[in-house]
Parts: C-alpha cells; structure tokens; sequence
C-alpha cells in the first residue's frame, strides 16, 4: 500500500470568528449581564455584555486555531478541540455525499461549510466530517468527488 500523501491542508477562514463570537458571545453576555446587572446596575449589566463578548470572541478564536482539515490519497481528516481533543478520519470509500452549506450570515462573509456524510442509519443525514469557514470549497469539493470516484 502506497504512503499516505497530503492533498489538501487547510483551516476556517478568520471569517468565522464572526459567527462563532455572536453565537457564543450572546449566550456568555446573558449569564454576565444578568450577574453584573446584580452587583452593579445598568453599568454591571454592560460591563457583563462587554465581558461576554470579549471572552466569546478570544475562546473562539483559540478553537479556530485548533482546527485542521487535510485531504490525503487515503481520505478526510479533521483535527480540532480545546478541552476534548477530537481526530476524525473518513476513508473516500465510505463518503457517499458531499454537500457546501451556506447560512445567512455564511452568506453576507463569502464562506461555506463543506460536509462529508456517510449511509447513515436511520435515515438521519447528518455529516461524518466539516469543514467549516472555508472562502472556497470548490476546488476541494471537486477534488474529494474525484478521489471518491476511484475508490469505488
């Protein structure tokens, strides 16, 4: 069997920090806010918002550094995790479906997420794999397609 060779090495786009900061960040801002809204009022409560946000935005912005996405002669591969560290592989002859998904805001930042999904059980389509904030998954998504293909 020939050595595994790296097609592919990538990560999210730095785009990605802007959703990934609103979603964490609303939440964190809530549960500071309210608690600065207890010992300081109005300013407490701005304080915590403020507080929220920053930290959302750098948690973020560690997790993107941890992400890695590689497509090699053999497969997908993920790297990414703070706390839980999580390695992922998905040989080509397993991957029946390859989809680039785009939110609103994916939209408005010129990213997408590619998803690798699997025959699923249950009928459940939910993506083995994901790369998410790539600024171009065309080229890669062809490129997945075509080693796919010749695994089959």
């Amino acid at each position: 069997m020939a050595e595994e060779q790296t097609l592919y090495q990538g990560s999210p786009s730095t785009k990605i920090l802007l959703p990934w900061t609103i979603v964490r960040g609303f939440v964190l801002s809530i549960v500071l806010g309210i608690a600065g809204a207890m010992l300081g009022g109005f300013f407490g409560f701005l304080a915590g918002v403020v507080v929220g946000f920053f930290l959302a935005y750098l948690w973020s912005a560690w997790l993107r550094s941890t992400y890695d996405y590689r497509v090699t002669t053999q497969g997908v591969h993920c790297f990414s995790g703070i706390l839980f560290k999580q390695r992922k592989f998905l040989p080509f002859f397993k991957v029946t479906n390859t989809n680039v998904v785009q939110g609103p805001v994916d939209q408005v930042l010129g990213i997408s997420n590619l998803q690798f999904q699997t025959a699923g059980a249950g009928g459940v389509s939910l993506p083995e794999i994901q790369f998410a904030g790539l600024e171009d998954p065309a080229q890669l998504e062809a490129l997945v397609r075509k080693k796919v293909s010749e695994s089959q």
